[in-house]
């Protein structure tokens, strides 16, 4: 890794289309427009990230910083300093978007889902769990960060490539009902957050859930219980007419 001048030219080429991360952020205009504004008043202040890619043949692309590198192009620049890091395998390269992205928390759940799915089956041992993950994400009207408290055992792991699932059957159970009162019932998500801890909460009792979804949509629509109650409000709820005699 080193630090080299690179001229304004070559870095317009990396924000082309054809050239950037298949697995990185897309380019938002209003983020662009605010470093553009802040370049103008302070300057460069830190330093984009170009990788060579030596599997790709020594082809570059932007690691990290694809919208300061365009506000840079809006400028009056004609040569930037850039680290330039190169990468034996593609591997390297996700490893490091993730990290940064991580660390400076500029990605959501769902950049960290369609990053690792569109790595494909490189990522050879947690693929399928991505894959699967992404179809439940493009099949239901649920928010991605739901979805990947729900099934991931840690979602730490889940941002660096390693999802593991924490119990899937029960996941998958709890996604059904979840959808049921999202798509029937007009639940918002915090709601939906209660339903998700309380059942994990008794993951070492018997729940029957059967018995759960039939007191629980009955109560629904006798509107015995509110349908816009709050997270916490939802689990006592849920504790009262599944404990009921």
């Amino acid at each position: 890794m080193e630090v080299v001048t690179i001229k304004v030219s070559e870095l317009k080429k990396l924000v082309s289309q054809e050239n950037l991360l298949p697995f990185n952020r897309k380019i938002s205009e209003k983020h662009v427009a605010k470093m553009t504004d802040s370049i103008a008043d302070c300057g460069i202040l830190r330093l984009p990230v170009i990788g060579n890619l030596i599997y790709a043949k020594g082809k570059r692309a932007i690691i990290d910083g694809q919208h300061l590198v365009v506000s840079i192009l809006k400028s009056d620049a004609k040569e930037v300093q850039c680290i330039v890091k190169d990468y034996e395998t593609k591997a390297q390269v996700i490893a490091d978007v993730s990290k940064l992205n991580n660390t400076q928390k500029s990605w959501k759940d769902d950049d960290f889902l369609d990053a690792w799915y569109k790595y494909g089956m490189d990522n050879y041992n947690h693929y399928q769990s991505y894959a699967y993950l992404m179809e439940k994400y493009e099949r239901y009207d649920l928010p991605c960060g739901f979805l990947v408290g729900l099934y991931a055992k840690s979602k730490n792991e889940f941002k660096l490539g390693r999802l593991e699932f924490r119990n899937f059957d029960l996941s998958n159970e709890i996604l059904e009902i979840a959808d049921t009162l999202k798509t029937e019932f007009k639940m918002p998500a915090h709601s939906l957050e209660g339903l998700k801890k309380w059942i994990f909460s008794r993951e070492s009792k018997t729940t029957n859930l059967d018995k759960l979804k039939s007191r629980l949509y009955n109560s629904l629509r006798t509107k015995e219980i509110n349908s816009k109650i709050g997270r916490d409000e939802f689990m006592e709820e849920l504790s009262k007419i599944y404990t009921r005699l």
